[in-house]
């Protein structure tokens, strides 16, 4: 249960980290900088805790899909599945690379190269 209140955490660090991101770098750092700041947020934090890596960042994705389905847009169910989905699979992967003795930063580099592609990927299908 703790991972749920480290997810918060961790979505909360984001909420406040990228704006400032954005505001930095401009608009197309989403395909780079805010998903290597998600990864290294939610996997530091749960790492500090000692919480459930997976868990943290299936949290995050459910915060991040409950903020999908309260913009006005046509994909907002869509969208709110996928980042529950997304996120979860970031989190299964970087659990792996630790699990097999990959240090904590090359597994959140491997984890934010994954979360760009799909950035990408889904302003491609969307948009």
């Amino acid at each position: 249960m703790q991972f749920i209140y480290v997810g918060l955490i961790a979505v909360s660090i984001a909420l406040l980290v990228n704006p400032m991101i954005e505001k930095i770098f401009g608009t197309k750092v989403v395909f780079f900088g805010i998903p290597l700041a998600e990864e290294g947020i939610k996997t530091l934090v749960a790492v500090y805790f000692h919480a459930a890596l997976v868990g943290t960042h299936f949290v995050f994705g459910v915060v991040e899909g409950m903020y999908d389905l309260l913009r006005p847009t046509k994909t907002g169910c869509w969208s709110a599945l996928l980042s529950i989905i997304g996120h979860t699979l970031f989190g299964v992967v970087t659990w792996l690379l630790l699990k097999y003795g990959w240090p904590v930063y090359l597994a959140i580099m491997l984890s934010a190269f994954m979360h760009s592609m799909w950035n990408i990927m889904m302003v491609i299908i969307w948009v």
